[in-house]
């Protein structure tokens, strides 16, 4: 029996082995590029690419000739900034032409002269300005000559910062996370930050006709950096479903989200992964709310982890069949659930959890932003439901204080499998806004790839996160208020 489960836990061993040793690969040849930045080109080749909209400015020394590829915004929120190509060619010792091309891109690829002006070298601080759209009074490219080298910036460039994003209810109240929606609501979104940011309202899937509806369009403050829009959610007829809206603001192309529920009916959350159980949660009007979770049928390793916090964090609790008061498959289905595993990343190990085993158990609760994996001892219908406490699951970013008990997790150096707690999708740079760190989405069986940072991460639904360094951040969790339940 002990070499048998030794080859069952070796043989879990190499499948995750193999699959952390494929995205290894990936992460060597996946790396993302920062925003925000000046760049020097240095002596780069002769041709090269700069991007003012993401770059402040661009400095480089003197040569002879330069060709630039440069992406050139025409407004401070220009969605989709245009190709043109800088040449620099040196006219005699103390000057040089500067001749801006656009690029027509098509069938016949061509250039279309736009601008040609001299830069004396000899009258530093002199800019050459560029005007690309005529109709408005703000320059689009400046050329300096400073210290020996050229600058080259645009005026539009507005420095990336993250927005700080409320939602309101028609009285300027703070709306909570998750929203009853028996009846129409209008809500407004206030967004702000170092400069108006621009705000963008989805839904995260497809909505029925008229029920997400802009009341006032965007209103920017540009004096108190702060924008605002009006919207109108209506709930749809006869459904019974859990709407997420994805809320952005974006500056200087740094955006920030943050995710709203509305509720309509009894359902707060559906997750429907090809990677994970099918989970649901609804609100009842006995208890505070329900997880419903459907594993696969198969034997083979299936990611899982609570979305909504059991009352009782125990894993034996989740799996027993003293929770199957709402489930009444659960009380044959349970017994399915042959061991619960989970990752250690400082030795890469799997911890285990075996249930109805005399073998000491690794773990016996759930750790919030933990994954797990579930094996089934057989291909059958296996399902589990268990209550749960709905709250809201939030970061804090304050320095902690002496003594201070706020929650906090650790994302070791190195490989991690980490899930979203709640009931809203959060990226993990809320909680980490620097994001240093990749993340990798993962279908069954591992197959991976991966995904920017900024990803919003869905309750319930297991991802790989990999860093250099260990990163700890801290969280709350609130108690939601009191959504109600059908009768």
């Amino acid at each position: 029996m002990k070499q048998q489960k030794s080859t069952k836990h070796r043989t879990l061993l190499i499948i995750v082995a193999i699959a952390l040793i494929i995205l290894a690969i990936i992460l060597l040849y996946s790396r993302g590029t920062s925003v925000g930045q000046s760049i020097h080109l240095g002596q780069l080749p002769i041709e090269t690419r700069a991007d003012l909209a993401r770059e402040d400015i661009v400095t480089m020394p003197l040569v002879d000739h330069r060709s630039i590829n440069l992406t050139i915004p025409l407004a401070a929120d220009d969605p989709a900034p245009q190709s043109y190509t800088l040449n620099i060619t040196r006219r005699d010792a103390n000057s040089f032409n500067l001749t801006v091309f656009q690029i027509n891109k098509g069938p016949q690829h061509s250039f279309h002269l736009l601008y040609n002006d001299v830069l004396f070298t000899s009258l530093e601080n002199q800019p050459v300005i560029f005007y690309v759209d005529q109709g408005d009074p703000i320059a689009d490219l400046r050329i300096d000559f400073t210290n020996g080298e050229f600058a080259i910036s645009s005026p539009h460039f507005i420095s990336p910062d993250l927005s700080t994003i409320q939602l309101l209810d028609a009285d300027d109240n703070p709306l909570p996370v998750v929203i009853n929606a028996a009846a129409p609501i209008q809500f407004k979104v206030v967004a702000s930050s170092s400069a108006a940011p621009s705000i963008n309202v989805k839904a995260t899937q497809e909505l029925p006709p008229n029920t997400l509806t802009t009341r006032v369009p965007l209103q920017r403050n540009q004096q108190d950096r702060t924008s605002t829009m009006e919207f109108t959610f209506t709930p749809p007829a006869n459904q019974n479903a859990a709407f997420v809206i994805d809320i952005n603001a974006t500056v200087g192309l740094q955006e920030t989200h943050v995710f709203y529920t509305f509720t309509v009916g009894n359902v707060l959350y559906a997750l429907n992964q090809p990677s994970n159980p099918v989970i649901k949660i609804t609100k009842e009007p006995v208890i505070l709310g329900v997880v419903n979770v459907t594993f696969a049928t198969t034997t083979q390793l299936q990611t899982f982890s609570p979305p909504c916090l059991p009352q009782d964090q125990s894993v034996s609790k989740v799996f027993s069949i003293e929770s199957a008061d709402h489930n009444p498959l659960q009380t044959q289905s349970a017994t399915n659930i042959q061991r619960a595993l989970s990752y250690k990343t400082l030795t890469g190990d799997l911890e285990i959890y075996n249930r109805g085993n005399l073998i000491p158990d690794d773990f016996t609760t759930f750790t919030p932003f933990k994954g797990y994996f579930i094996k089934l001892a057989a291909e059958q219908n296996t399902a589990i439901s268990y209550s749960c406490i709905l709250s809201s699951v939030e970061p804090v970013l304050s320095p902690p204080r002496p003594n201070d008990l706020t929650p906090t997790y650790t994302l070791q150096a190195g490989w991690n499998l980490i899930s979203m707690p709640g009931l809203v999708p959060q990226p993990l740079t809320a909680f980490l806004p620097r994001g240093e760190f990749t993340l990798y989405a993962c279908l069954q069986n591992e197959v991976c790839s991966q995904v920017p940072s900024t990803t919003a991460l869905l309750p319930g639904k297991t991802y790989w996160v990999n860093t250099i360094q260990a990163q700890t951040f801290r969280y709350q969790i609130t108690p939601l208020p009191a959504l109600g339940g059908q009768p």
